[in-house]
């Protein structure tokens, strides 16, 4: 009995996780601007989204109003992650994740019997609409505050909306400290 028991609270707590982690966010003008970067992942899997967007799921455009090379970089890591997430890409979403947060959901997998991280995610997927999955990958990258390693990417969601979501640097490139961006607002 005591295994039930762990089981359900590791799957409500990676499903709090998760719900937290597709902040809706809203593009106002659905236009280009001069900070605008499309960002998608196509891993050669499915592209129906994790609530089962149609085959005309399209990712919203990036937007980087924020000046700087590395700020530029750190928004297209934290935007492919939710472009991945929003098309079932569990592969892809999973190597958008830092090594340390990586290890906490394999950790999570292994006692849920689930087959590591792809498994883990694609199986606490929340069903969505397709204009849903699009608001969850609409961003408006103002700012990056790095320490070292460490760094915090703000943007601006859903209505203007503020987040903040932790990242980590490894061989190079930005990966993401948590499946859930903090709204600062």
């Amino acid at each position: 009995m005591r295994g039930g028991i762990f089981k359900v609270l590791v799957a409500a707590a990676l499903a709090a996780l998760l719900a937290l982690g597709l902040p809706a966010c809203d593009d106002d003008d659905g236009g280009s601007s001069d900070g605008e970067t499309a960002s998608s992942s196509k891993e050669g899997g499915s592209q129906t989204g994790g609530g089962e967007p149609g085959a005309d799921f399209e990712p919203a455009p990036l937007r980087v109003s924020g000046d700087g090379a590395e700020l530029r970089e750190a928004a297209e890591a934290v935007h492919a992650f939710y472009v991945a997430r929003a098309r079932d890409e569990w592969s892809a979403t999973c190597s958008r994740v830092a090594q340390a947060q990586l290890e906490k959901l394999e950790s999570l997998a292994a006692q849920s019997e689930r087959k590591g991280c792809t498994d883990l995610l694609e199986s606490f997927s929340t069903p969505m609409s397709n204009e849903e999955w699009r608001e969850a990958t609409v961003m408006d990258a103002e700012s990056l505050r790095v320490d070292g390693k460490q760094a915090s990417l703000v943007y601006q969601g859903a209505g203007g909306e503020t987040y903040s979501i932790p990242l980590h640097e490894e061989d190079g490139e930005w990966k993401v400290e948590s499946l859930a961006a903090t709204s600062l607002g």
